[in-house]
Parts: structure tokens; sequence; C-alpha cells
């Protein structure tokens, strides 16, 4: 059954629709053609559906749509865009058939405007490029093997029945040519680029030549339609697909920078890296944290806040109790010589005294002030990645509390409450979710942001999230279930109604405080004031430990 485009007229044979809001009969999709949405009634079982009811939903859609950054589509829409592409490219203003449109649009990776741009400054060079013309340089390269440029039968087999050749006249027999394409297609990584079976020839062979000599080759066939789509996918920057492990979902965005993009399957991912979403920390961000936990700098930075330096041979040496005298053992690589731990010269011309040592030696000062500052530099990384940690662990501790929500909804049923009237655990849920997954990122966001007049500001609005976030938390997990306990209805039923009405404020106070946290860090002003250097940020020691030493 085909439908039909209510602005363009175009008609489409598929369905790969969302169901609209408050019509659960009505379905919606977007033309490709015109970008608008396009409705068709799937069932008629729905004796409350009015007209009004369809144009306001489509209408509710249409604003969606249009403030919406990214779309999501399944694989059958996804062609049909493909499709869309190529029929563009191949009509007649070009003079392009369907086979030189597919594999021009595969050069210039799917992006038609890089095609219009660069297509009537060269076309010649652009054929060549793109596998649809051969080189004078190659010709001359296939002439020194005595390629011959025609020929009557099959260049691997002398068959003389059912040749087929492409543009460069390298004839091959169709139980050649299917033999060569089963082969290319075991790789859907590289089966597009296949060349000519004819060695050195760089033209590329036509997708419609799979098609026709892989026909009676199901399995061959699924794989090569495979390598399609991972084609159309991979070489165009505007698609993604879904990272879930066993979501078939490809979403489409039409903002290529850092955005947070949610599937239908209901995972969020950031569409730049395809890692888990991480407002508002930026991917630059992301990855200078991943690399400093996982880079070994950490270590030699605790190295040089709590070990010695052997001044004999440079071996470090962790002091954690004892006299004065620290001996270089040879057992554990060192050289076998003696030092003071507090001045560092060679025992043999100390005073001797294993737990006085009054010298003063000002390169000696000089390096424990600098083990003084890396071991608060250490404090401040530890209390960073710890939060970081806690909040990751509570990302996933929420997530598991979705069974439990749903036995609770199954239990308010029974009591004759609506499930239209618990939606708003499931909200409440995604809620503490995303707020404690934006709180372990802002941890991120305050190591590397410098010390300024803007961190107290950035330290409580992070603090009103996590307060909002952890109220909200206890809500759902701890005092729903005495709610449960209430044994009179009309008790029940008040609890009930005060616990929703808590539920939903927290949730909408926890919404707020989460966006007005993330716009305020995305702003270019907070994102100059991180610094990536390295540097220590702690110039002096606090002031308790200063008059500690006193």
């Amino acid at each position: 059954m085909e439908y039909e485009c209510g602005t363009c007229n175009q008609l489409y044979d598929y369905c790969s629709c969302n169901v609209l809001k408050n019509t659960p009969s009505q379905q919606l999709d977007i033309c490709y053609y015109c970008n608008n949405p396009y409705s068709y009634c799937q069932c008629n079982n729905d004796d409350d559906l009015t007209l009004e009811k369809i144009n306001s939903g489509i209408e509710d859609h249409k604003e969606s749509i249009s403030n919406s950054s990214f779309r999501v589509t399944d694989s059958s829409g996804i062609m049909k865009k493909r499709d869309l592409l190529i029929s563009q490219i191949g009509s007649n203003d070009y003079g392009l058939s369907k086979e030189d449109a597919t594999l021009l649009l595969m050069y210039f990776q799917w992006s038609k405007d890089s095609f219009d741009l660069k297509w009537w400054d060269n076309q010649e060079s652009i054929r060549i490029k793109s596998g649809i013309a051969i080189s004078k340089q190659d010709q001359l390269v296939l002439k020194s093997h005595n390629i011959p440029d025609s020929s009557k039968f099959c260049l691997i087999c002398y068959s003389d029945e059912d040749l087929y050749a492409l543009s460069c006249k390298h004839h091959f027999c169709s139980y050649c040519w299917t033999d060569y394409l089963k082969v290319k297609t075991e790789d859907f990584l590289v089966s597009l680029s296949s060349t000519c079976p004819q060695k050195d020839c760089p033209l590329i062979v036509p997708e419609s030549l799979f098609f026709k000599y892989l026909k009676n080759d199901p399995k061959e066939l699924a794989n090569f339609q495979k390598s399609i789509f991972r084609n159309f996918i991979s070489t165009n920057k505007a698609l993604k697909m879904c990272t879930a492990p066993t979501c078939n979902y490809v979403i489409e965005c039409f903002s290529l920078r850092d955005l947070e993009v949610k599937c239908l399957c209901g995972n969020t991912f950031c569409f730049a890296c395809e890692k888990q979403t991480h407002r508002p920390i930026t991917c630059e961000t992301l990855v200078k944290w991943e690399q400093k936990n996982n880079s070994d700098s950490d270590d030699d930075l605790w190295v040089k806040a709590h070990c010695k330096i052997c001044p004999h041979c440079k071996q470090s040496i962790e002091r954690s109790s004892g006299c004065n005298y620290l001996l270089c053992d040879k057992k554990a690589g060192g050289c076998g010589k003696a030092f003071c731990y507090v001045c560092e010269t060679d025992w043999a011309l100390h005073s001797q005294d294993h737990f006085n040592c009054n010298k003063y030696t000002p390169d000696v000062k000089a390096k424990e002030d600098e083990a003084s500052l890396l071991k608060e530099e250490l404090k401040r990384l530890k209390h960073y990645f710890d939060r970081f940690t806690n909040y990751k662990a509570a990302v996933i501790m929420a997530k598991k509390m979705a069974p439990k929500i749903e036995e609770i909804q199954h239990k308010y049923i029974s009591q004759n409450i609506p499930y239209s009237e618990l939606k708003f655990l499931n909200e409440a849920l995604d809620c503490v979710i995303n707020t404690k997954n934006t709180i372990k990122n802002t941890y991120v966001f305050g190591f590397y942001l410098k010390d300024c007049t803007q961190t107290e500001l950035f330290e409580y609005n992070q603090g009103m999230l996590e307060k909002n976030s952890d109220n909200l938390h206890k809500l759902i997990d701890v005092d729903i279930a005495k709610i449960l306990d209430i044994t009179g209805y009309t008790e029940f039923k008040k609890a009930f109604e005060e616990f929703k009405i808590k539920a939903v404020n927290l949730t909408s106070a926890s919404n707020r405080f989460q966006e007005n946290l993330n716009k305020y860090v995305e702003t270019d002003e907070m994102q100059e004031l991180l610094d990536f250097s390295g540097k220590r940020r702690i110039t002096k020691l606090p002031e308790r430990d200063v008059k500690k030493k006193r």
C-alpha cells in the first residue's frame, strides 16, 4: 500500500513512523522530498479519533521536528534517502547514469553540496578519481602487461559465452563474474570499492552487477546489501548508527557539532564522539580526562611527591617509617649506598645521627616545598576522581531501578490508579539518571577549571543540582515504599497525591537546574576558563599546613 505526502504528493510504500500524541491510531512520518509530515490511518478502531485531534497531533509533531537538531529513522528510511540522493545526481541536469551517480556520491561521501561545488570545475579528473573512467597513465600500464583493449573471450577462463565488460572492455563470463563478486562480498566494508577483475584496472564495479550475478545466492546478496547500508552510514557525516548493541535505528543530525541525541530505544549518546552523553563538557575535555586517568603521569606525580631520589644512582625510594638512614638496596635495583633522608647527604659524610639532622640544604628545601605542592595536587585530583567515580556508579544503580519502578506501578494499578497517573515515576527516574550523569561530568569540568571568580558560582550551581537529584532519588527509592504499606484507601489516596505532587515538583526543579547548569558551563566564557596545560593549580600551601610547619 502506498501513502501520499499531503504537501508534495510524493508516494511512499513503506512505514517507519512514530505514533502521534493523543491519536493512537494516527501514524506520522517525514517526507524526504519536502521535509514535512505526512499522515495516514492504520486502523479504524478509535471511535474518538477526530479531524481536530489528527491536525492537532500533526502540528505538535511539526513543531517538535522544526525545533530538533536530529531525527531518528530506521534502515528503510535511510535507504529511501540514499535513493533520493542518487536520483537527484542522476537527473538530466547532470547527464549521469544511476551507476555513475552512485560512484560519484560515494567519492564525495554522499555530500551533494560537495559534488555541486567541484563537479563542474574538472569533470574528467573527478570521473577518474571516483572509478568511473581510466586515466591515460593506467591505460599505458595495462598495455605494458599486454592486456587487450577489447576481447571476445573471458580473460580468466577463455570462455566465449555470456560475456560482460565494464567501460574498460575487459570481458569476463558470468561464472567468473559470479565467483569474483562472491569473494568480494565476504568483506562488506570494501565490497563497494571492488575494481574490475583485471589486474591494474581501476574501474569500480557498479552495484547493478552485484545484484545481477548474485541474485540466486540470497546469503551473498544480503551481505552486499549490508555493505551498501554500512557504506552510506559510515561515509555520511550526518548519519550515525545508534550505539546501543541491539538497536538498528539511525540518527540523522542536522548540526555537526557536540550534540546530545536520544534514540527511540531510549539510548542517549554524543553524536560527535559516539560515547555516552557527556554534557556539559566537550568531547575534547572528556578525552583529556580519560587520557589523564589512563596514563602513567599521575604515578610519576605520586613518586615525586612521596619519594626521595638517591643522590648516587637517581633511584626513587619511599620511606614509610623509621630513621633518617636510607639505604639504596641493590636487591631493589639500587646502588647499595646510603644517604640521609633529610639533607640527602652521603651517609659516610654525615653526622651519623639517625634521628636528628639540622643541616640546611637549599636544593633539598626546594624539593620538599615542591613535594608538598604535589601532594596537595594529588589530593585535589583524588577529590574529583572519587566523585566522578561515585556518580558513575550512581548512574548504573539508578538504571537498575527500572524493574522496581515497574513493579510499583503494577501495585498502584491494583489500587485502581490508572497507568496515565503513574507516568511521572518514569519521568522521575529518567531525571535521576540524567542529572547524576550531568553531575558526574561537571566534576571533570571542575578539575580543569582555573581558580577564578566563577569557581564559587559554578560549585553553588553544581551543589544545588546534587541536592535536588539526591532528594528525588530518595523519594522514588525509599519514600514510595512507605505509601504502599498504608492499608486505608482514603489515607492511601491522600498520601499518594502528596507524594506525586512532591515528585513532579522535584523532577521539574531538577530538570531546570540541570539545563541551567548545562547552558552556564557550555558558554564560551566558561570554556575559556579551562586549563589543560597540566601546570599545577596550587601555588601555595594551605594556611593550616604553614602554621603546622612553624
